[in-house]
């Protein structure tokens, strides 16, 4: 299974990298926060352990751990978009299921992230799609998420980066350059 984890700051354009590498290589798109809402949504036992997620806050490794493997399925090629959150997700990733084929951190600034967030709260139902949860999880990246990057890279994953200031398209392209690099090795 060829697995890539997409990184970047909410609203980086991690899900717009998730689904042209679903149209354009056949990757299956997993958003582990979507999947933790979903949990939360149906209520499961998984879900109340979850709860406090809708306020910006990082889950810990084991239910983390929990929802990839209840949720994910066999698939040839996956993408996990946004994760690992944090140091002890990646830590459990690694001991649990090995190296990811390819981590791809999408670049963007802290303002474009903001910007782009709160566009998206204006035609949005999510609970977590406010200006409060916003700054919460803009201050997880920059204290959690940021840091797992240079861990990846410290354990020797495969860590490359985009820019994801640039055209949706460009951003598209430049993904599907680097998933078809990884593949055709």
């Amino acid at each position: 299974m060829t697995v890539v984890h997409l990184i970047g700051y909410p609203g980086s354009g991690k899900g717009v990298v998730a689904d042209a590498l679903q149209q354009s290589a056949g990757f299956v798109p997993y958003s582990v926060g979507e999947l933790m809402r979903n949990e939360i949504r149906l209520d499961t036992d998984l879900g109340k352990q979850l709860k406090f997620i809708d306020s910006g806050k990082i889950a810990p490794p084991h239910l983390a751990m929990e929802v990839l493997k209840k949720n994910v399925t066999n698939s040839d090629k996956i993408t996990l978009d946004g994760f690992p959150r944090n140091i002890l997700q990646a830590e459990a990733y690694l001991n649990q299921i090995g190296k990811p084929d390819l981590t791809i951190l999408v670049n963007v600034s802290e303002k474009v992230a903001i910007q782009r967030l709160m566009n998206r709260a204006k035609n949005s139902s999510r609970k977590d799609d406010n200006e409060e949860v916003f700054q919460n999880r803009i201050t997880a990246y920059k204290n959690e998420t940021y840091p797992c990057v240079d861990y990846l890279r410290q354990k020797g994953c495969n860590v490359t980066e985009i820019n994801g200031e640039i055209s949706i398209e460009e951003m598209q392209q430049e993904a599907i350059s680097k998933i078809l690099n990884l593949i055709n090795k």
